[in-house]
């Protein structure tokens, strides 16, 4: 009996007929959440800063009703990852034992290339989670220069060495005339011995032993205003989901020339 269970269990996840029912059950999900979203993003915005798990707790458990949606989205995102691993995995046995046949260089490397897509969405999927659970994440941190800081958790320090503002050059925008708009923020990082220069701005966050530095704001925003001390305010993210989402999308960009390359191969001979 347990036996079976084990293969039934299986043959269920690999049914096309579930990922069929997992895809318009995802479309229905996600048509939800665009009207939720509707002037409600700064439900879904802290999450970024505290992670799923508090996100759930707090601002999730205060308004089930706007976050149902989201609550709905990770079962059938998790469904639809096993459900790809088992087909993809069954697919692949089939491929391998059915080698005596050998099949065509071409088909047998385009079959390869869209499993390799396959694996790769899973692969995402999995780093997504993982930042989204895993990450540690210290948010707006004040820095001044000349007051260095240690990153929490670690011996690494942090110094605001310089900050050189970058205006508004424009006349499209009168409000903005006189506005800084960027800084490059001048960091000097030492841990022990080991000192690393890097600047941060805005759209430009710094990676240094594992932590991730984000600008968020700074100061001063205008020349000439009515507070003219300066600093900077970041957060701080350790995110062991990067690595992974970023072989991924490898993966997925490989596979995804090679079944064009192939698929290509494969037209231009069967029509000759």
């Amino acid at each position: 009996m347990p036996i079976q269970l084990v293969v039934r269990t299986y043959q269920f996840f690999c049914s096309i007929k579930l990922t069929v029912t997992l895809l318009l059950l995802l479309v229905a999900d996600l048509s939800l959440g665009y009207i939720c979203l509707q002037g409600k993003v700064s439900l879904f915005q802290p999450m970024n800063e505290v992670g799923l798990s508090q996100w759930l707790l707090t601002y999730a458990r205060s308004q089930p009703l706007d976050s149902a949606w989201f609550l709905l989205l990770l079962p059938l995102l998790s469904l639809l990852g096993i459900n790809t691993l088992c087909c993809t995995g069954e697919k692949l046995y089939h491929l391998v034992r059915s080698q005596h046949t050998r099949l065509p260089a071409n088909r047998l490397w385009l079959t390869l290339s869209i499993h390799l897509m396959h694996l790769a969405m899973v692969l995402l999927l999995a780093g997504y989670l993982t930042s989204y659970t895993l990450s540690t994440i210290y948010p707006s941190i004040t820095l001044t220069p000349g007051l260095p800081l240690t990153v929490p958790g670690s011996s690494l320090q942090v110094e605001l060495l310089e900050m050189q503002m970058i205006p508004y050059s424009r006349n499209r925008l009168i409000p903005f005339l006189g506005r800084n708009i960027d800084v490059n923020a001048h960091l000097l990082f030492k841990d022990g011995k080991e000192q690393v220069h890097a600047t941060l701005a805005m759209n430009r966050p710094v990676h240094i032993h594992g932590f991730s530095f984000f600008l968020q704001r700074f100061n001063p925003t205008r020349a000439g205003g009515m507070s003219p001390s300066q600093y900077i305010i970041f957060d701080i993210r350790r995110d062991p989901g990067v690595l992974p989402t970023f072989i991924a999308m490898g993966a997925f960009l490989t596979g995804l020339f090679g079944y064009l390359f192939f698929r290509h191969r494969t037209r231009k001979r069967l029509e000759l």
